[in-house]
C-alpha cells in the first residue's frame, strides 16, 4: 500500500464567500481554494520552484482612507455624546458603533502593508492570493526555505553572483505591449449624479430653513439617494479605461465616498435621537430630525454645502472637459470649392458648351 501524504497547513485567509489555504509536505505545497460551490487544488513541487516573489501594493492606505471616512463622524458623534450628557443608552448605542468601526481600522494598519506574492516555477507564475500582507507572506517564506534547500541544495555566494542579471536592461529587452485603446464615453451618469448633488443640496438647505415635518421632503431625499448611488456607480463602470480626465474621475469616487458617509452620519444620528427621545422611537427621520437641535442643524448645513460645491465642481469640469473633446475633434472636410478651383470648372464648362459637334 503507497503511504498516504502528510499535509500541515501554514497559512490560511477566510474571506467572505469561501476560503484559501497553503498546505505543507515533504516534497511539494498544495494551494487549495475553496468557495460555496466548488475546491481547487494546485500542487508545486519543491523541485520546480524557482523563486517566490512579494510585490507590495497600496491596498493599507486604501482601506484606512476607507474605514476613515466611517470613523471620524462616529468618533466626533461620540465625543458630542459624552461633552454634551446626552441619556446613558444613546453614548452606549455610539459606542458599541464606534467600537466596531474602530477595530478592523486599527487592525488593517496594525497588521503591517499589503502585497501580492507569486510563486514562480519553470512553466508558471501563480498568485498565492492567500496572502496579502508582507509580514504573513516573510513568515511563509521562512517555513517554505528549509524545504526547498533540502531539495534543490542552498547557493554558494560564488553561485549568487553567477545568476545575478541587471534587471533594468531585462526588462528593457523584454518588448511592451501596445496599450490597450482609450474610450470616449457619453458622461450622462456624470452629469445625473451632479445634478443630483445639487437637489441634494437644495433640499437639505430647505429642511434647515423651513422648521415642520417634513414627510414628503424625506421620501424625497430616500430617493435622491437611491438614484444617486445608482448614477455613482454606473458612472464608475462608464469611466473605466476611458478618456475621460483623472480629475473628473477621483471626483466621481469623491462623491461616493461622501454619499456612504452621509448615510452613515444621518443612520447613526437617526438611532441617537431615537434613544434620547424614545417617545419618538419608530418615527422616520424627518420627525426625528430636529432643526432646533444643533447637531442635526450642523448636518444639513453641511451637507447642503457640500453637496452644492461638489455638484458645481462636477459640473464646471465636465463642461470643460466637453470643450476639450470639441477642440480634439477632427474639423470635417470643405464642402464647397475656392474662388480659383470654381472659376477654372466655369471656364471648362463653357469650354465644352461652346466647342462646335460634328452631326
Amino acid at each position: 500500500m503507497s503511504k498516504q501524504t502528510q499535509y500541515r497547513r501554514i497559512y490560511r485567509y477566510s474571506r467572505l464567500g469561501g476560503s484559501s489555504s497553503i498546505w505543507e509536505s515533504e516534497s511539494h505545497l498544495l494551494l487549495v481554494r475553496n468557495s460555496v460551490l466548488a475546491e481547487t487544488y494546485r500542487r508545486f513541487y519543491f523541485r520546480d520552484i524557482q523563486a517566490v516573489m512579494i510585490q507590495q501594493n497600496h491596498y493599507r492606505l486604501f482601506n484606512a482612507l476607507t474605514l476613515g471616512f466611517l470613523v471620524l463622524p462616529a468618533v466626533a458623534l461620540l465625543a458630542s455624546s459624552i461633552g454634551r450628557g446626552w441619556d446613558i443608552a444613546a453614548t452606549i448605542t455610539i459606542s458599541i458603533s464606534t467600537a466596531a468601526l474602530l477595530a478592523p481600522f486599527v487592525i488593517n494598519l496594525t497588521r503591517g502593508p499589503c502585497c501580492k506574492c507569486f510563486l514562480q516555477t519553470s512553466v508558471q507564475r501563480e498568485l498565492l492570493d492567500p496572502i496579502t500582507r508582507v509580514r504573513d507572506a516573510r513568515r511563509v517564506l521562512d517555513q517554505i526555505k528549509p524545504r526547498i534547500e533540502s531539495i534543490q541544495g542552498e547557493l554558494g555566494e560564488d553561485q549568487l553572483d553567477t545568476y545575478t542579471i541587471d534587471i533594468a536592461e531585462a526588462r528593457a529587452d523584454v518588448p511592451k505591449p501596445p496599450p490597450r485603446p482609450l474610450r470616449v464615453i457619453q458622461v450622462t451618469f456624470h452629469k445625473a449624479v451632479y445634478l443630483l448633488m445639487l437637489l441634494g443640496a437644495a433640499t437639505s438647505l430647505f429642511m434647515l430653513v423651513s422648521p415642520g415635518d417634513h414627510k414628503v421632503i424625506a421620501v424625497s431625499v430616500a430617493v435622491i439617494i437611491v438614484a444617486s448611488f445608482v448614477c455613482n456607480i454606473g458612472a464608475l463602470f462608464r469611466q473605466f479605461r476611458s478618456t475621460l480626465a483623472k480629475p473628473l474621475r477621483v471626483l466621481t469616487w469623491c462623491a461616493l465616498a461622501y454619499l456612504c458617509t452621509g448615510v452613515f452620519v444621518s443612520w447613526l444620528y437617526s438611532i441617537v435621537h431615537a434613544f434620547g427621545s424614545l417617545n419618538r422611537l419608530g418615527q422616520g427621520l424627518s420627525e426625528a430630525g430636529n432643526t432646533h437641535d444643533p447637531i442635526y442643524s450642523t448636518i444639513l448645513l453641511v451637507d447642503s454645502l457640500l453637496s452644492a460645491a461638489l455638484g458645481l465642481v462636477g459640473l464646471l469640469m465636465l463642461r470643460a472637459h466637453g470643450r476639450t473633446l470639441e477642440s480634439l475633434r477632427p474639423s470635417p472636410p470643405p464642402t464647397h470649392h475656392p474662388p480659383e478651383a470654381r472659376a477654372q470648372d466655369d471656364a471648362d464648362n463653357a469650354d465644352i458648351n461652346g466647342a462646335p459637334t460634328n452631326e
